[in-house]
């Protein structure tokens, strides 16, 4: 997947560095917190809502939409790394997703998951976000012709 410039030029910058700021928050040097899946999801909620217009999403911001925007920009990001040498390996995440799919995409998907499996809400956001995305966006191996 590649993040599209309308999805994209948003958030820009400053939502990848919230998104990375998400993925590694550190609330002090001895104390490392990581996000559950029901956190994040509330600050998704915005996109529920979301208005496409002309290609756009036009969405109610809020500092925690922008925090639920980077992370999901940086995770699709993350779907670009190698697992492996060669061509036939998969991504690194195991995520397939198509040339065409926005950051936008990857949170309605995020939503859509964690309401389906509620039990899932006190886990660590990344383990059900790439799970979620995992199962939307399986990685169909290759078969081999003799």
């Amino acid at each position: 997947m590649k993040p599209t410039a309308p999805d994209t030029i948003h958030a820009g910058f400053l939502g990848l560095m919230m998104g990375l700021t998400l993925m590694s928050a550190s609330v002090g040097a001895e104390e490392t917190t990581e996000y559950t899946a029901s956190e994040v999801a509330s600050w998704c909620q915005p996109y529920r809502s979301a208005l496409l217009v002309n290609g756009t999403a036009t969405v109610q911001q809020s500092a925690l939409g922008q925090f639920c925007f980077g992370s999901f920009f940086t995770l699709a990001a993350m779907t670009a790394i190698p697992g492996g040498d060669g061509a036939d390996k998969p991504p690194a995440l195991g995520i397939c997703a198509p040339e065409n799919s926005r950051t936008s995409d990857f949170i309605k998907i995020f939503l859509h998951y964690t309401d389906e499996h509620p039990e899932q809400g006190p886990e660590s956001f990344l383990v059900v976000a790439i799970t979620a995305l995992q199962k939307t966006y399986p990685c169909i191996a290759k078969s081999s012709k003799h």
